[in-house]
């Protein structure tokens, strides 16, 4: 049985350790103009073995591990992304991308850590996921 959990507990620090995924898109873009949002998290030890949950207009697109990243498709407008910190709101054009970056945990609270989700130009993505991915 310790095994069994040796095992599960280090698949499941794996999974955190994601590269780029596709998650869920915004329930709201039948028929809609659209714009892509990709988020990256930097490869950090700090909160390593800890996801940040990634919110879009208060809908739960994904969770992110470090050195990870998450593109989905929204409807343009103005909208709202968030983890566990407050939200930021910014503008999507129609077949734009916007790009943002979660910080690694601040304090480390005995509930939950605090991550932060701060607009990044295009440059500055590419830094973070080691090209166009």
């Amino acid at each position: 049985i310790m095994r069994r959990l040796v095992a599960l507990a280090a698949a499941l620090l794996l999974a955190g350790c994601a590269g780029s995924q596709k998650f869920g898109d915004h329930p709201e873009i039948a028929g809609k103009p659209t714009g892509a949002v990709r988020i990256a998290r930097s490869m950090s030890a700090q909160g390593s073995a800890i996801t940040a949950p990634i919110h879009v207009d208060r809908y739960r697109v994904g969770l992110l591990g470090p050195g990870g990243s998450i593109s989905v498709i929204v409807p343009a407008g103005r909208r709202l992304i968030s983890s566990t910190m407050g939200d930021v709101p910014f503008e999507i054009r129609p077949g734009a991308t916007a790009y943002f970056e979660v910080s690694p945990p601040g304090l480390m609270w005995l509930r939950e850590p605090d991550f932060e989700v701060q607009p990044i130009n295009a440059e500055r993505w590419r830094q973070l996921v080691g090209g166009d991915r």
